[in-house]
């Protein structure tokens, strides 16, 4: 059985919740399965259940108000249950055609003027999170787009509608204002989009984030599907003012046993000891085999077998095997390269070993191996027999 990690007050309230409780996302059944390879951590992620609105947007209606967890909760949400996204992201723009007139700053009853335009970006995104029974679970592509160009027209529109066509504007040192009255109290709202040239650095402004803020929609997609949340909660699954989530990851244990393995395969020259073989895969049990297994089993006529045994290995193709093992491990490119174009020669000539017209290339192959080697220590070599013996004999 997995261990489990987390405050006390976190694990008692995750075994004592009844099933299908809404603040709750832990299965303790399946964390009961978990081999000692894994660990659970329990973790309660809190917020103000007296004020929602601070981590929670009403997706609701007034009389019937559904939550969902903002941003930064999410994020606190996906640290929780340990989800991650997956590296790099699908990215496209987002052509849309628009009317440029609120650019241009044209009046309303102006013509509309068309242009096809990118307005934004639309990305798509996957997430990964360790589930309890062990296994990685991939979520599904979520895809989110942003539209800078819509949510400039709404702040350019906004502050048309607020200075009614900019009409009956005063101005000072540092330009043109309204007088506007909050709580009483006097002050001066400041134009932002008063100009086209204003209007298109803000729209500038938006594109430059527009990929950032879209991958952030479709990652918070992700997580609402890996951590298994609701479209909305209810304010009495809130009430408490917490959510309880558990987070599955390698044990300390195994993560030490398997670095000290890989040490000790290391300090072998890449062979399995069996101290190694030992930490990781736990001891061999020796197999148990039947004396009498043919007791049961009919006699079979092995007179004519059905398949031939392979024959051996020519000489072209062991030295070809050697080469290729050589090749794995050789770092100079100039040694890289003569030893693929022996590797071709051979390859392209099975019996230049015993073709007259063709065995001085077989020679200056076996010959370079011999060279090769003189550099390579004498305990990372590959056996081999030798190449050169005997071939006069076959050649006379």
């Amino acid at each position: 059985m997995a261990k489990i990690y987390g405050d006390a007050d976190s694990i008692k309230k995750a075994q004592e919740a009844p099933s299908g409780a809404k603040n709750v996302y832990v299965n303790l059944e399946a964390i009961a399965e978990l081999p000692e390879k894994y660990e659970a951590v329990i973790q309660t992620v809190k917020f103000n259940s007296k004020n929602l609105s601070e981590d929670f947007t009403n997706v609701g209606t007034s009389s019937d108000p559904r939550y969902y967890p903002q941003t930064s909760l999410m994020y606190r949400i996906a640290e929780a249950c340990g989800i991650s996204g997956t590296n790099g992201s699908d990215v496209e723009p987002l052509i849309e055609v628009v009317d440029i007139n609120p650019l241009l700053m044209k009046s309303i009853e102006d013509d509309p003027v068309l242009r096809k335009k990118t307005v934004g970006r639309l990305v798509a995104k996957q997430s990964v999170r360790l589930m309890e029974d062990g296994t990685l679970r991939l979520s599904s592509s979520c895809t989110a787009e942003y539209n800078a160009w819509e949510r400039c027209c709404a702040s350019w529109s906004k502050e048309e509608s607020t200075t009614n066509g900019y009409e009956k504007l005063k101005s000072d040192a540092k330009g043109l204002f309204i007088d506007k009255v909050w709580n009483n109290k006097p002050y001066k709202t400041y134009m932002k989009y008063d100009t086209r040239f204003k209007r298109q650095a803000d729209f500038d402004n938006e594109m430059k984030f527009a990929h950032a803020k879209a991958e952030t929609k479709a990652h918070l997609k992700t997580v609402r599907e890996l951590a298994g949340l609701p479209t909305g909660f209810s304010p009495e699954d809130l009430k408490d003012g917490e959510l309880i989530f558990v987070k599955i990851r390698e044990s300390q244990k195994y993560s030490k046993m398997k670095v000290a393995a890989e040490l000790d395969h290391i300090r072998n020259h890449g062979s399995v000891s069996q101290a190694s073989e030992k930490a990781l895969f736990g001891k061999k049990e020796p197999l148990e085999i039947e004396e009498n297994i043919s007791q049961n089993v009919e006699e079979a006529d092995f007179s004519t077998p059905e398949s031939k045994e392979p024959g051996e290995l020519s000489k072209e193709e062991l030295l070809v095997s050697v080469f290729e093992e050589y090749l794995k491990t050789c770092k100079d490119e100039e040694e890289i390269t003569v030893i693929k174009k022996e590797i071709d020669y051979l390859t392209k000539n099975p019996n230049s070993s015993k073709n007259p017209s063709k065995v001085k290339w077989f020679l200056k192959a076996a010959n370079h191996l011999n060279v090769f080697e003189e550099k390579v220590p004498e305990q990372f070599r590959v056996k081999h027999p030798d190449f050169i013996a005997g071939i006069g004999e076959n050649n006379d």
